[in-house]
């Protein structure tokens, strides 16, 4: 038997949906503080009274998606929802939060799908490079709307970009 503590998630689904909501509560609070806007303020633009703010703020467990989509879409962001196996036992550390997933995507010049996702892994022989690539690190970089990762090669040094996707 597995002395291993659970995250308190483990216990059940209702705690599980309640952590994944609260993240996104936290989300959503961050974002009204950067936007200098109240609770008030998302009620005007969600068209809902201040109370039903209050009350999916204060207890997000059981808010719906599309209450979700509406505020998140009110306050100029996007939502989206990642399904993940971290190979652990299911519970061990509880769900992982939105800001690591965030970081990563930043961290690998923000692909806005698979095939940009993918572009930024395909190896691509350059004369500065000769193909030695034994880490690839892509940087973002933007110039009139285009996206432009930069690669490290072996040495170093920043190869001439080698992925351009247009936005």
């Amino acid at each position: 038997m597995s002395t291993e503590k659970k995250h308190w998630t483990a216990d059940s689904n209702g705690n599980f949906q309640f952590a994944v909501a609260s993240q996104f509560v936290d989300q959503v609070e961050d974002r009204l503080d950067e936007k200098k806007m109240t609770q008030a303020d998302l009620a005007e633009a969600l068209k809902v009274t201040p109370g039903r703010v209050s009350q999916f703020m204060n207890d997000p467990g059981n808010m719906k998606l599309s209450t979700m989509v509406q505020v998140a879409r009110s306050l100029g962001m996007k939502f989206s929802i990642v399904v993940y196996d971290d190979g652990e036992e299911a519970g061990a550390r509880g769900p992982i939060e939105p800001s690591v997933f965030f970081e990563c995507w930043k961290a690998l010049a923000m692909p806005l799908d698979n095939w940009e996702l993918k572009a930024l892994f395909t190896k691509t022989e350059s004369p500065k490079t000769k193909g030695h690539f034994t880490k690839v690190i892509p940087i973002r970089e933007e110039k009139n709307n285009v996206v432009q990762p930069h690669f490290w090669n072996t040495s170093g040094q920043a190869d001439q970009p080698i992925v351009a996707v247009a936005l």
